[in-house]
C-alpha cells in the first residue's frame, strides 16, 4: 500500500451537481483518478459487462485507465460530488493508487464524513468545477485517509472483518426505508448475538455505541430526505419516527450545525 505522506496530489476538477434528465457518463477509459460520491438518487455503474447499482452512500473510486460508465435512473436523478485528481511521487512521476483503493464501488461506514468534506471542497461555487490550483493536496490526502479508515476494522480474536460480517444483518436492517429507531435487543437478535457482544462489535467496528450509530443513521437519512424530497420538516420527522418535530430539529442541528430548514436552503 502506498504511503500517502510521500505522495503529492493535483486536483483536475472538483464539482457537485444534481444531474439533469438523461445524464450519464459514457463508457470510456478514464485518464485520472476519480472519486464520485453518490449523495442522492439512483443509477448504476457498468463495468466489465456487469452492472452495479448506485444509491446514496455509494462511492465510486475509479483508477486511471479503468473503463466504466455511469447511468442514472430515469425517475430518480443522481446527485453527486466528483473529485478528479492525479497522484505524484516525490520525483513528480504520476502513479496509480491501485493497492490503496478499497474497491471500484463500495459503501464506507463513515460516508457522512466523506460527504461533508466533499461539500466543503466542491461547493465554493455550487455546480461550477474548481480548478486544480484552488485546492491543496493536503485536503485530498485527508479525504483519501477517510476512505481507508472507514473500511471495516479487524477483530483480533476472529480474523479480518469478522466483526463487521457479524453485524451485517443489523446494518442492512438500518439501511431500509423505514428508519424508525429499533431496539438494540432486536438488532442483536438479527445478528444472532447477545446484547453485550453486539455492543462490543459495534464499538470495535465503528467506535460508537449502537445507540450512537442508530442516531447517526437516522440523521443521515434525514439529510437525504431534505435534499431529495419535497416533504416538510414535520413530515420528515414523522417518517423517521420522531414524535416531536422540535426534538428532531435539535438533534439534526447538533449533527450538522444547521437547522433542517437552513440545511435544505443551503443546498438548493
Amino acid at each position: 500500500m502506498p504511503n500517502l505522506s510521500q505522495l503529492s496530489f493535483e486536483f483536475i476538477v472538483a464539482s457537485t451537481v444534481k444531474c439533469g434528465h438523461g445524464w450519464h457518463l459514457p463508457e470510456r477509459a478514464w485518464t485520472d483518478h476519480r472519486l464520485m460520491l453518490v449523495r442522492g438518487g439512483c443509477g448504476e455503474l457498468e463495468h466489465a459487462g456487469q452492472r452495479v447499482p448506485l444509491r446514496r452512500g455509494c462511492v465510486v473510486f475509479g483508477l486511471p485507465g479503468e473503463v466504466y460508465a455511469v447511468r442514472q435512473d430515469e425517475r430518480k436523478k443522481l446527485s453527486v460530488s466528483v473529485l478528479r485528481f492525479r497522484a505524484l511521487t516525490r520525483a513528480r512521476r504520476e502513479t496509480t493508487l491501485t493497492e490503496f483503493r478499497p474497491a471500484l464501488v463500495f459503501q464506507p461506514a463513515g460516508f457522512p464524513l466523506l460527504e461533508q468534506a466533499a461539500i466543503r471542497l466542491t461547493h465554493t461555487v455550487p455546480g461550477v468545477p474548481a480548478a486544480a490550483d484552488e485546492l491543496s493536496d493536503a485536503l485530498l490526502r485527508t479525504l483519501l485517509w477517510l476512505v481507508r479508515d472507514d473500511r471495516p476494522q479487524t477483530d483480533d480474536h476472529q480474523g479480518p472483518n469478522h466483526a463487521y460480517q457479524d453485524l451485517k444483518p443489523a446494518l442492512e436492517h438500518l439501511r431500509t426505508i423505514d428508519q424508525r429507531e429499533p431496539s438494540v435487543t432486536v438488532l442483536a437478535r438479527l445478528c444472532g448475538l447477545s446484547v453485550s457482544t453486539f455492543r462490543r462489535r459495534m464499538q470495535e467496528c465503528f467506535g460508537q455505541s449502537p445507540k450512537q450509530y442508530i442516531l447517526r443513521s437516522r440523521l443521515d437519512r434525514a439529510q437525504g430526505l431534505l435534499l431529495e424530497s419535497p416533504y416538510t420538516v414535520e413530515a420528515i420527522a414523522a417518517e423517521l419516527g420522531y414524535s416531536e418535530p422540535a426534538h428532531f430539529s435539535r438533534q439534526f442541528k447538533q449533527h450538522t450545525g444547521l437547522s433542517p430548514a437552513r440545511y435544505r436552503a443551503s443546498h438548493q
